[in-house]
């Protein structure tokens, strides 16, 4: 059994090579620490989460691009906290790990980037 129930769209890579985050068609974003295994399931995409890109300076941070129109900024560093403890691979978050969404866009997003 996969971590994605549709096709997954997009793969990110922490710039210190410790996390990875997928997404795809199902709305869902798959945050793994690669020396842990997965950590949790990122909700609060309406639509197919299209891109993702990891901060170049701030490892935590995740940027999301989606179908719905809009951009989330996630810190990662919230859903860390107590979930290895759990060693629980179906944990999901909700909006708490959102730091920010913009929704200024009237369509889909394709890409995110970090400057």
């Amino acid at each position: 059994e996969g971590y994605h129930d549709h096709w997954i769209e997009s793969v990110s890579f922490s710039v210190d090579g410790q996390k990875l985050a997928t997404s795809g068609w199902d709305k869902k974003i798959n945050v793994f620490d690669l020396n842990y295994g997965h950590e949790a399931v990122l909700l609060g995409h309406s639509d197919a989460v299209l891109c993702l890109a990891f901060s170049k300076t701030e490892n935590q941070k995740l940027a999301s691009g989606s179908k719905d129109n809009t951009v989330k900024i996630w810190d990662t560093n919230l859903i860390s906290r107590g979930r290895r403890e759990q060693d629980d691979a179906q944990d999901t978050s909700n909006d708490n790990e959102v730091l920010q969404t913009l929704c200024a866009h009237e369509d889909r997003i394709y890409s995110v980037d970090w400057s």
